[in-house]
């Protein structure tokens, strides 16, 4: 099942995992990823425009953005400085190579962001709400193409629809929302997408249409919809992108009317690939945010070409300044960052560590597990070593967070070796046969 593509002159393999690294939507672990970005070395990347383009952080920065004439020189320069001239860096760290113009750079707009600021006041409205929002989706796509990204998402609203955190509150956002939403505007930002690709017919970014869907039967209409347009203007996105299924939370309970088993999220990600794979057929497929280690194999082994997560890093970022004292202390009931014990190593052969696949408190990790050979697990000689890392926060902050950069690197090359493991295999069943493991078996009897 694995493929090499070659996209904008870079080799891209498919499937792929993208890891998340929103520069402009964080500070201190955030900013240690552009630093450490030698660790994430050929593993595609996906950038968030929102953060970039209204930064609450990295500021000094990404004021600079427009100096440069590629994101991957901004980038370049933007290490460097972290590194030399700000001192972002654990001394124990050897700054290695990051290949900027060959690495795969996907751009997400955080469409959903915008309109929000729109609504409040904190952007500018140009006469309607529609009218401003169409024009800041000319800008990402212009974004996009200034900087040269390699993928782009298409510009919508996003997500199930559902309102979090202050949303809730705001009276206001729900009913213009609302409003959007009941008149089709994803499907109007579709259309205008459409007449934007039909003008500029060189566009550098491969463009992934969006799906969104409340229910399976919506769903099954949204791609149909988009596939009749791409018929009736002549006209063929790269890929479709599966939004509004990462999380099973709020979710409509038809999705789970044949659901068997307990990996919800699982079943709503695969459910939402076959109907969407059932019309597309080869063409791409990326899972928005649905990358979840217990998602892959299910994702791949239906079809899927690329997905995301962000888990990793918040679970890695979890933690606070008390943990560092007391992380030799496994029974300690600090919040700590966490760390997933390997499952694969470089050979892509089953790690027996007698953990789950899982998300465990670094404290409660033994010190002799075996590590799996990743760029980060290169940097240690046992986890005892990233105790101490973790625990030097008194010296320097920076021990500390190159430690939790070293636990969010782990993690995500374990989600690549992973995807690249299941690629290997035509079905579930030659994968368990293979490697008749908990972890594989228990996805298979609960999805299939």
């Amino acid at each position: 099942m694995k493929q090499v593509m070659m996209i904008n002159n870079k080799k891209y393999v498919v499937p792929s995992f993208f890891w998340i690294s929103n520069l402009g939507g964080g500070g201190s672990d955030k900013y240690r990823e552009t630093v450490y970005l030698d660790l994430y070395n050929g593993i595609p990347t996906l950038y968030n425009y929102y953060y970039l383009k209204y930064p609450k952080f990295a500021t000094k920065w990404l004021s600079k953005l427009n100096n440069y004439q590629s994101f991957s020189e901004f980038l370049e320069f933007t290490r460097n400085d972290m590194i030399y001239k700000e001192k972002y860096i654990c001394k124990e760290h050897i700054p290695g190579k990051y290949d900027y113009n060959n690495n795969i750079y996907l751009l997400d707009s955080g469409a959903r962001n915008i309109l929000n600021d729109i609504i409040r006041g904190k952007i500018k409205l140009h006469n309607t709400v529609e009218e401003t929002m169409i024009e800041k989706m000319y800008e990402y796509y212009d974004f996009a193409q200034k900087y040269k990204f390699d993928f782009v998402i298409g510009f919508d609203l996003g997500g199930k629809y559902t309102f979090k955190d202050s949303e809730c509150s705001d009276e206001n956002l729900k009913t213009e929302i609302n409003r959007l939403m009941e008149n089709d505007f994803n499907k109007i930002l579709l259309d205008k997408t459409i007449e934007y690709l039909k003008v500029h017919k060189n566009y550098y970014p491969k463009v992934y249409a969006t799906v969104h869907g409340k229910t399976p039967d919506e769903y099954q209409e949204y791609i149909n919809y988009i596939v009749n347009k791409e018929k009736n203007n002549n006209l063929n996105f790269f890929g479709y992108a599966l939004g509004g299924i990462a999380s099973s939370k709020n979710a409509d309970d038809s999705w789970f009317d044949d659901c068997k088993g307990n990996l919800k999220n699982t079943h709503l990600v695969t459910k939402a690939l076959k109907i969407v794979k059932n019309v597309v057929g080869e063409k791409p497929i990326h899972v928005l945010g649905g990358g979840n280690k217990d998602n892959i194999p299910s994702l791949v082994l239906n079809g899927a070409t690329s997905f995301d997560c962000q888990t990793p890093g918040r679970r890695a970022y979890d933690g606070n300044n008390e943990s560092s004292s007391i992380v030799f202390d496994k029974q300690a009931r600090e919040s700590f960052s966490k760390f997933i014990p390997g499952m694969i190593d470089n050979n892509l052969e089953i790690i027996n560590n007698n953990y789950k696949f899982d998300y465990y408190k670094i404290n409660e990790v033994d010190n002799d597990i075996q590590l799996c050979g990743c760029p980060a697990c290169k940097l240690i000689n046992n986890t005892n070593n990233l105790k101490e890392l973790y625990s030097k926060k008194y010296i320097s902050d920076e021990y500390y967070y190159y430690a939790r950069q070293i636990m969010n690197c782990h993690s995500i090359w374990q989600h690549c070796k992973l995807t690249k493991l299941v690629s290997k295999f035509e079905s579930f069943e030659n994968l368990i046969n293979k490697f008749p493991i908990d972890f594989f078996k228990y996805i298979h009897d609960n999805i299939n």
